[in-house]
């Protein structure tokens, strides 16, 4: 495992490389990406043990904190969802440069694979993406967040004269200015031109939501589409403590192994 940072020098990203456990006996790399705010910090450790569950099958696998999350360069305020996709972009070529590998899979959670999807339509490198519990559409998953953050803020104690702004600029302790916001609430799977891939793992471990409607449309773009349904209680819904999520050993085994059988 190897931490480091990569991209523009002031703009530079923290990324975590692996390499194959056991040697390069499948020539495979896996760029994961990251979903947004708190349901960063639920689904880390799932996507730890993803990596690693990767790497023990011959995988390369690359992890990486967006431009302004996490302890990649930037102020979370100065966040927008163009930035974020050029980081993605980045992320490709530095995982193809450590892997050797011409083209790369990718994995995303909740908002990471939003925004995996919609980068991989356009990126001839990538040959596979996995949405687990894909956001699919960006308007609602604010409202979805917006109602979590008010029920949350019920009966806690709050500084004297503060009032919350309309709309909030911070949900559940990440900072949600004009342009992300407007970013994310422009995102819609369902608008798609292009398939993001050839080959395409749809997991939702709780109610499917847009996932059967998303699964149809990638279908008429001619993707070879999979939807798996496994019941696991929602990480990002988990609200005890961080180090004590539990990882959801069905899905990620079921990802690795997906991803390791022949295209």
């Amino acid at each position: 495992m190897k931490p480091f940072y990569f991209g523009p020098e002031d703009k530079a990203l923290f990324g975590i490389y692996s390499a194959p456990a056991n040697g390069p006996a499948r020539r495979g790399a896996v760029l994961i990406c990251y979903p947004f705010g708190p349901e960063y910090l639920r689904s880390h450790r799932a996507l730890r043990e993803l990596s690693q569950h990767l790497g023990l099958e011959g995988h390369h696998t690359l992890r990486f904190d967006y431009f302004g999350c996490g302890d990649s360069a930037g102020d979370a305020e100065d966040s927008t969802v163009e930035e974020w996709m050029e980081n993605l972009g980045d992320a490709i070529e530095e995982l193809q440069a450590a892997s050797g590998c011409d083209r790369v899979s990718l994995v995303g959670i909740r908002l990471g694979a939003t925004l995996a999807a919609l980068r991989a339509q356009a990126d001839a490198r990538v040959e596979r993406v996995v949405l687990w519990d894909p956001i699919v559409n960006g308007a609602a998953y604010l409202q979805e967040l917006t109602e979590q953050h008010r029920a949350f803020m019920v009966g806690r104690p709050l500084p004297r004269g503060w009032a919350e702004e309309e709309p909030p600029a911070e949900l559940l302790g990440a900072p949600l200015r004009a342009p992300l916001r407007e970013g994310i609430a422009g995102l819609d799977l369902l608008a798609l031109q292009r398939r993001p891939a050839p080959s395409v793992l749809v997991v939702s471990t709780g109610p499917p939501g847009g996932a059967e409607a998303l699964c149809r449309h990638l279908e008429r773009l001619g993707a070879d589409v999979l939807h798996e349904r496994i019941s696991s209680h929602p990480l990002w819904l988990r609200h005890e403590r961080v180090d004590r999520t539990l990882v959801p050993l069905d899905v990620v085994q079921r990802i690795t192994s997906w991803l390791g059988a022949r295209p």
